[in-house]
């Protein structure tokens, strides 16, 4: 777990810390090295084209944001400690409080592909998962205290779509509908969960362990595994696509897996290295051929983000170190070729890259 990657920065620590002791260690920075003197200030070492950056949309209070996807209206829903419908520009967003603090977000599509419904998690205060209307409505809230400190998936398994909620290295199914609880069975994570077979049905990604996963097809049984070494990030992040690609960190090294969890493309994060991992990443195109974009975070006091922009050959065109965290890439290609959001705290900005190939 992610004990194990603090045990190799601060050999000092040993076990038994529980994971929840190890996140609020690593949230304090007691776990963390000095930040290096290249991450203390914004700045922008490599930039071979020019980027356009504007201020796409945002609210005081949104805090950071965890999620993007398209509002019911056309526009732009950011999902933070509020629910913020943005059209960008100058117009001011819509907001709507959040029933739960979010550190977690999954828009979950209908058949046609438009967004249903917000399936949530909460880590802070009360852990819990919820599912909620576009409109921030709240159909259900299932709170799981300190045993769900896990992950949360949606899988359409054989007995129907159900949410995976993580709890004491355990998976909790969770009605999708109602929210009641229909079973607890099985080890290790529901990481996350995405349309990887195409079929418009919710595949998920099941972790063993640090280093092991493995693709849960609609019958419940394994569509592919990977083993990775130690030295990757044990959080993998997908790209917002219909038929996702999985990216997995280890250090500067970025690894693009396909739906049968095969390597497709690897890209070098210059000057990337462990507690700094991928947590958000897109192809600007039709992937994996595409441009591509990765954004890094670190851990703990390490608040830096070091945004990644490649060339469809896999050159580094652009590397910024932003002043703060931001998270989630969205591709609008279809608005201007080279352009994509990039959510932080409080805030979304837009880049667009004139000539990126």
């Amino acid at each position: 777990m992610l004990l194990s990657k603090l045990l190799s920065v601060v050999p000092s620590v040993r076990p038994r810390i529980s994971r929840f002791g190890a996140l609020m260690l690593s949230a304090i920075g007691c776990t963390t090295p000095e930040i290096p003197d290249a991450l203390r200030e914004a700045s922008v070492p490599v930039a071979k084209i020019v980027a356009v950056r504007t201020r796409f949309g945002g609210s005081e209070g949104l805090g950071l944001i965890w999620g993007l996807t398209a509002a019911p209206t056309g526009d732009i829903l950011a999902i933070g400690n509020t629910l913020c419908t943005m059209r960008g520009g100058d117009a001011a967003a819509a907001c709507v409080p959040s029933p739960v603090e979010t550190v977690f977000s999954d828009a979950v599509p209908d058949a046609s592909g438009a967004p249903e419904a917000l399936i949530v998690a909460s880590l802070w205060g009360k852990p819990s998962a919820a599912r909620l209307g576009m409109d921030g409505s709240l159909a259900w809230r299932f709170d799981a205290g300190y045993d769900g400190m896990g992950s949360v998936a949606v899988h359409d398994g054989p007995s129907g779509r159900v949410v995976l909620v993580g709890a004491n290295d355990s998976i909790v199914a969770l009605d999708y509908a109602t929210g009641a609880r229909r079973s607890s069975t099985g080890k290790g994570r529901p990481m996350l969960s995405a349309d990887w077979s195409g079929d418009t049905r919710r595949e998920y990604l099941h972790s063993a362990n640090d280093t092991s996963f493995a693709l849960i097809d609609n019958a419940g049984a394994t569509l592919a595994s990977l083993t990775v070494s130690n030295d990757f990030w044990w959080e993998p992040v997908t790209t917002p696509t219909r038929r996702p690609y999985l990216v997995l960190s280890a250090g500067s090294r970025l690894e693009v897996y396909d739906s049968l969890l095969t390597a497709v493309r690897t890209f070098d994060a210059t000057g990337m290295a462990s507690p700094m991992h991928v947590v958000g990443a897109a192809f600007l195109g039709d992937g994996p051929g595409a441009p591509f974009v990765a954004v890094y975070n670190g851990r703990g006091a390490w608040h830096r983000s070091v945004l990644y922009v490649f060339a469809s050959d896999g050159s580094l065109q652009y590397q910024e170190v932003l002043d703060g965290d931001y998270r989630v890439v969205v591709p609008r290609t279809a608005t201007a070729p080279g352009s994509f959001l990039l959510s932080g705290r409080d805030e979304v900005l837009q880049f667009r890259f004139e000539g990126l190939q």
